[in-house]
C-alpha cells in the first residue's frame, strides 16, 4: 500500500532539488510548516499560491546558467501573482526564460544611470532575462559572477529604472536563490532584500 503524503511532505519532496545546504533545508522546512495544500498544479499557502507545471518536451537552452536550468528538475513553470504580472520561473517552448526584460530599455531614465556600466553590459552581449519579475525585471548580470562562476543577478524596478546588483545572493546558486525568492513571497521572509515585487 502506497503511503499518503501530507502537504508538507509533498512540498519537501517536490522542492528538495532546490536545496544545496543545511540552510536551504531549514528554509524548505519553514515553507513546509506553512503550506496549506499541494495539488497537481498548485501549491497553496495562507496568503498566496504557486502555480507549477512540468513540460518534459522543454529542454533548457544551453545559454542559461546550469543551476538555473536545473530548476526544471521540479518544473518548467513555478509562478505566483506579483501584483499584476507573474513572478517566478518559467521557460518558453524554446527553452529560454519567459521573462521580458523590457525595463533594460528604460534604464537611461533611472536616477543613477551609469552610461559606462550600460556600455559594458551591451559589449558583453547585453543583459539576459532571468526570473519573471512581475512589473520589475531580473537579469543575469554579465559584469559580475556568483561564487560558483555563473553570471550574477541584477534587478531593475519599474519605478526607479536603475540597474541594481543583487549582491546578497552572490554566494548562492540559482536553485538556492529561487528557494529564497519563494520563501520571501510565500512566508514573508527577507532573504533577498534588494528585490521587491
Amino acid at each position: 500500500m502506497e503511503k499518503i503524503l501530507s502537504s508538507a511532505e509533498k512540498l519537501e519532496e517536490l522542492f528538495k532539488p532546490l536545496c544545496s545546504s543545511e540552510e536551504d533545508l531549514e528554509i524548505l522546512k519553514a515553507l513546509s510548516k506553512n503550506v496549506v495544500e499541494v495539488r497537481n498544479t498548485e501549491i497553496e499557502f495562507s496568503d498566496m499560491s504557486l502555480i507549477y507545471r512540468k513540460n518534459n518536451s522543454i529542454t533548457p537552452d544551453i545559454s542559461l546558467p546550469k543551476s538555473f536550468s536545473e530548476i526544471t528538475e521540479i518544473a518548467t513553470t513555478i509562478i505566483w501573482d506579483g501584483g499584476g504580472p507573474e513572478v517566478g520561473f518559467e521557460l518558453s517552448d524554446d527553452g529560454t526564460s519567459c521573462a521580458d526584460g523590457w525595463l533594460f530599455d528604460e534604464i537611461e531614465e533611472g536616477e543613477e544611470y551609469d552610461e559606462e556600466l550600460v556600455e559594458k553590459i551591451n559589449s558583453l552581449g547585453g543583459p539576459k532575462d532571468a526570473f519573471l519579475g512581475g512589473q520589475n525585471a531580473l537579469f543575469f548580470d554579465p559584469t559580475r559572477k556568483l561564487s560558483n562562476g555563473e553570471p550574477a543577478m541584477a534587478f531593475i524596478s519599474h519605478e526607479e529604472c536603475d540597474w541594481v546588483a543583487v549582491k546578497s545572493v552572490d554566494h548562492l546558486n540559482y536553485k538556492q536563490i529561487f528557494l529564497r525568492m519563494i520563501a520571501d513571497a510565500m512566508i514573508s521572509t527577507n532573504y533577498i532584500d534588494e528585490l521587491y515585487f
